[in-house]
């Protein structure tokens, strides 16, 4: 069977593309008395607003630790609450597959930061590349979403595929996502839980 490789709260890897962000616009001079065309004060070009991955960034899973996923069985999957995510930095620090069948076991760093309703994630898994991206999050009773606005919509990561649920406490965040459907045994399917701890 396939794995689906879990980034927000679990997160699947993509291929990684980029975007950049788009010229300045260009700011033209009112036109003078004299006929002629003048710049506006302070010269030069409005800038361009920041992107979401440039305003809370730079993303990096340098305060992380490699996590690997352990397993409890699948009836123990605890209820998600809910809750409001503070504003601030998360690190990944625990991994459990809810099954009763086998779990992947793939060295995982991940940090993501909160600020108001937007969101920005760093990952990276065993020797592969660190990826990044960041943009606005919702949440409402005990779920979660994200929408991608930087780093080329996902930067090669998918933040926990819908639908997610969550449980905040104000230091902790716990993100439960099936991460695998099962073979068809009762049990077989997983439900991963990701507790990142606030920094």
């Amino acid at each position: 069977m396939r794995w689906k490789t879990i980034f927000l709260g679990g997160i699947a890897i993509l291929t990684a593309c980029s975007s950049s962000e788009p010229a300045p616009p260009l700011v033209t001079g009112d036109a003078g008395t004299d006929g002629g065309s003048v710049a506006d004060a302070g010269g030069g070009a409005d800038a361009a607003p920041k992107s979401v991955c440039e305003e809370l960034g730079p993303a990096t899973t340098a305060a992380a630790a490699d996590v690997v996923s352990t397993k409890q069985p699948a009836s123990a999957v605890p209820a998600a609450q809910g809750g409001t995510i503070a504003d601030g930095s998360y690190v990944l620090t625990a991994m459990v597959g809810y099954t009763n069948g086998s779990i992947p076991t793939v060295p995982t760093r991940l940090v993501l930061t909160f600020k108001g309703d937007k969101f920005l994630a760093a990952r990276k898994e065993s020797t592969d590349t660190e990826k990044s991206t960041g943009g606005t999050f919702t949440a409402a009773s005990n779920a979660l979403a994200f929408k991608y606005t930087c780093n080329g919509a996902s930067g090669g990561i998918v933040l926990n595929g819908q639908p997610l649920t969550y449980t905040a406490t104000g230091t902790t965040l716990t993100t439960f996502e099936q991460t695998y459907a099962g073979d068809g045994t009762p049990g077989s399917a997983i439900i991963t839980a990701m507790t990142y701890t606030k920094k």
